[in-house]
C-alpha cells in the first residue's frame, strides 16, 4: 500500500486522542523497548494453540484472520471496536496517528491490557515516500537505494525501534520489489534495481528489524515485473514462471531464508502462471509455501483495492476467496467511519461464515490461517 491510496483513505485511518498523563506515556515507551521473541525461537504450541481455538465462538474464530482499519485518532473508539470485533488486530494509518507521535504508545497500550493475546498493530512505515510516522529517524527506500547493505540494516534497526517505542509490533515496510524504470509506479520505493541487489537488500532490512517488529515482504511475487499502479487497476505480466523464478523470486527467497515473519501478496496478475490475482491465487499461494518454502504468514495486500475493478468488485467474495486460497491473515481496510467499520466487519464475518456453511470454504483452512496468525501474537507474549 501506498501513500497515494492512503490520501484517497486519509480520512478513514485509526487513533486515539487520549488524556493519560505524560508520565503513563513514558511508561508505554520505555517498556515498549523490550524486544520481540526472536523469529528463530520455536515452542510446542500445538495444545495452547487448540485450547485457544476451541475456546472461541465461531465469529471470534472467523475475527481471528482479519486485521482491520478503524479511522481517527480516538483511542477509546478503536478498542471498543476491537473488543466488539476481536481481530487479529489493526493496521494503523495516516489518521490515526496524532500529533503528539507518542500518545500513539498509551493508545496502544490500553487496548492489549484488555486481552489476554495480544493484538497485531500494524503499520506501513516503509520511511520516504511512504510514511505514516513523522518521527521516523531513518533514510527512505530512495536513500538507501543499491547502497550499502550495512546502510539499509541500520536505518530499518533505527525505524523498528521508533515503531516499537510506539508500541507497534509489525511493519508492513520493506519492499522486495525491483526494477530500474525510474518511472515505474514502485521505482521510489525499492530497495535495489536489480533482484540481486533487492535481495541484498531485503536482507539487511529485515535483519534491522529483527527482534523489535515482525517484518513484512511485499509485494509477491513482484510488482516490478507487472507495469501499474495496483491501487488503481489490475496490474499484468505475461512473463513464465522461469523467468520469474530467476528474477522476482530472487529477493523472497532471500527474505524467507532471514526469517521474514510476513509476506504480503500483490494484486497482480501473472497470466502465464494464474489468471486470478495472485492475493486470490492458490496456485501462488502454493509456490510460496512449496517451491520457496515459506512457513510464515501470508497476508494480502489491502483487499479494499479490488472494489473498482469490473471482476472482483465484492470485497466480501474477495475476502473468502483469499481465504480459500490460502492467506492466512485478510488485510480489509473498509474506507469506511465510525460505526459503519463495525457494520463491515461483521458483514464480512457473515460472509465467510456463510462460505463455511454452505461448503465453499473449509474451517479447517481458516483454522491452519488462524494458528499461523496466533503464533505470532504469542510470541508477543514472551517478550
Amino acid at each position: 500500500m501506498k501513500r497515494v491510496f492512503c490520501g484517497t483513505m486519509v480520512g478513514l485511518l485509526v487513533f486515539s486522542g487520549c488524556s493519560e498523563s505524560a508520565s503513563s506515556t513514558q511508561s508505554s515507551v520505555e517498556s515498549s523497548e523490550k524486544p520481540i521473541v526472536q523469529s528463530g525461537e520455536t515452542t510446542d504450541i500445538s495444545d495452547p494453540f487448540d485450547e485457544y481455538w476451541e475456546n472461541l465462538t465461531p465469529r471470534q474464530q472467523v475475527a481471528s484472520v482479519f486485521m482491520f482499519h478503524y479511522p481517527g485518532t480516538d483511542g477509546d473508539a478503536i478498542r471498543g471496536f476491537l473488543e466488539e470485533i476481536q481481530p487479529a488486530g489493526v493496521i494503523l494509518m495516516g489518521d490515526n496517528i496524532p500529533d503528539e507521535e507518542d500518545i500513539v504508545a498509551t493508545m496502544v497500550d490500553s487496548w492489549q491490557k484488555t486481552v489476554d493475546l495480544p493484538f497485531l498493530v500494524g503499520i506501513d512505515q516503509e520511511g520516504g515516500v511512504v510514511s505514516r510516522i513523522d518521527s521516523d529517524p531513518a533514510p527512505g527506500a530512495l536513500e538507501l537505494q543499491d547502497g550499502p547493505p550495512e546502510l539499509i540494516e541500520e536505518a530499518f534497526r533505527d525505524r523498528g525501534r521508533r515503531l516499537r517505542q510506539l508500541g507497534i509490533n509489525l511493519n508492513f515496510g520493506i519492499i522486495a520489489d525491483h526494477t530500474d524504470d525510474p518511472h515505474s509506479f514502485i521505482y521510489d520505493r525499492i530497495l535495489g534495481t536489480t533482484p540481486a541487489l533487492a535481495a541484498r537488500g531485503v536482507e539487511a532490512a529485515i535483519k534491522g528489524e529483527h527482534g523489535l517488529v515482525y517484518s513484512t515482504l511485499k509485494h509477491f511475487p513482484d510488482h516490478g515485473a507487472a507495469p501499474g499502479d495496483s491501487h488503481t487497476m489490475l496490474p499484468s505480466t505475461d512473463i513464465s514462471l522461469e523467468q520469474w523464478l530467476s528474477s522476482g523470486a530472487l529477493p523472497f527467497e532471500a527474505g524467507i531464508k532471514a526469517g521474514v515473519e510476513l509476506i504480503m501478496t500483490g494484486h497482480l496478475r501473472y497470466q502465464s502462471i494464474d489468471e486470478i490475482p495472485v492475493s486470490m491465487s492458490k496456485k501462488w499461494n502454493d509456490i510460496l509455501r512449496d517451491d520457496l518454502g515459506f512457513d510464515g504468514v501470508i497476508v494480502t495486500d489491502s483487499m479494499l483495492m479490488l472494489e473498482g475493478s469490473d471482476e472482483y468488485p465484492d470485497t466480501v467474495a474477495n475476502d473468502v476467496a483469499a481465504l480459500e486460497s490460502g492467506a492466512s491473515l485478510v488485510l480489509d481496510l473498509s474506507g469506511l467511519d465510525g460505526d459503519d467499520v463495525n457494520r463491515h466487519a461483521h458483514a464480512v464475518i457473515d460472509g465467510v461464515l456463510d462460505a463455511i456453511d454452505t461448503g465453499l470454504l473449509d474451517k479447517d483452512t481458516v483454522r491452519d490461517a488462524s494458528k499461523r496468525v496466533w503464533k505470532l501474537r504469542h510470541k508477543l507474549l514472551e517478550k
